[in-house]
C-alpha cells in the first residue's frame, strides 16, 4: 500500500515537472519573447503604421483617416467585425445592417481570430469613450456620426473609428519568417 502511494506521489511529481518544463519551453519559444523579437516577423511588420500614428498625422490639411488598414481580426460583436493593430487599438467595421441580415453573416464567416487582414471601408463615425471624470453616468460609448466628428475628436485616443466594411483580404507573408544571423 505504501509503495502504491509512493508511486502515485512520484507520478504526480513527474507530471508537475513535465507541465512546468513544457510551460517554460513555450515561454522561451514564444515569438513575442525578447529572445526572438528582433528576428521574428509576422504577417504585419512591426514598422507598419498603427492607429495612433494615423490619428497623430491628422491636421487641418489632412482631416480624413485612411480607408484601408492592415490589422488583426479579433471577433464579431453585434453588427461589427472588430480588428486591432499591434498596439491593441481597435477599429470597428460594420458588416451588417441588423441581426437578421443573413447575407452579411455569410460574407464574414471565414474571418479567423488572430489572423491579419487588409481591411477597407467607408468612414461612418467614431465611438467616443468619455473618461470617468467627464461623465460618471455614461458607461456606453457615444456614437458620433461622420458629419458631426471634428478633427480633435478624430485625433483623441479614446475614440474608435467606425467604418462600413467594403472588402477584406487575408494577408500572407512571402518573406522568410526567420532570419539567419548573417542577415
Amino acid at each position: 500500500m505504501i509503495a502504491q502511494i509512493l508511486r502515485i506521489k512520484t507520478y504526480m511529481q513527474l507530471r508537475r515537472a513535465l507541465i512546468l518544463g513544457f510551460s517554460l519551453l513555450s515561454l522561451i519559444l514564444y515569438p513575442g519573447n525578447a529572445l526572438f523579437s528582433e528576428k521574428f516577423q509576422g504577417p504585419i511588420s512591426p514598422k507598419e503604421k498603427r492607429i495612433k500614428d494615423f490619428k497623430g498625422e491628422l491636421n487641418e490639411n489632412k482631416q480624413d483617416l485612411p480607408e484601408e488598414y492592415h490589422l488583426f481580426f479579433q471577433e464579431l460583436k453585434g453588427n461589427y467585425a472588430i480588428f486591432y493593430d499591434l498596439d491593441g487599438q481597435t477599429v470597428h467595421f460594420q458588416y451588417r445592417r441588423n441581426k437578421w441580415d443573413r447575407d452579411a453573416i455569410e460574407s464574414v464567416h471565414n474571418l479567423l481570430s488572430g489572423r491579419s487582414y487588409k481591411v477597407s471601408g467607408d468612414f461612418l463615425g467614431v465611438y467616443y469613450y468619455p473618461s470617468v471624470k467627464e461623465s460618471r453616468s455614461s458607461i456606453l460609448p457615444l456614437f458620433i456620426a461622420k458629419k458631426d466628428v471634428d478633427l480633435r475628436t478624430k485625433k483623441d485616443l479614446n475614440t474608435i473609428p467606425i467604418y462600413k466594411l467594403k472588402v477584406y483580404n487575408e494577408s500572407y507573408s512571402d518573406a522568410i519568417l526567420m532570419q539567419t544571423p548573417e542577415e
